[in-house]
């Protein structure tokens, strides 16, 4: 695997985990967080 490949892959999976970590430390309650995932999609 090349190098830039490599950086590639950590960047992403760093900002999933980032994602995901945000989302389950986010002072809303689950419901909340949800409505504005699904208004997310929306726009």
């Amino acid at each position: 695997m090349k190098n830039n490949t490599k950086v590639l892959i950590a960047l992403a999976a760093g900002v999933l985990v980032e994602a995901v970590v945000g989302l389950l430390l986010s002072p809303d309650k689950g419901s909340e967080t949800g409505k504005r995932i699904a208004g997310a999609e929306r726009n």
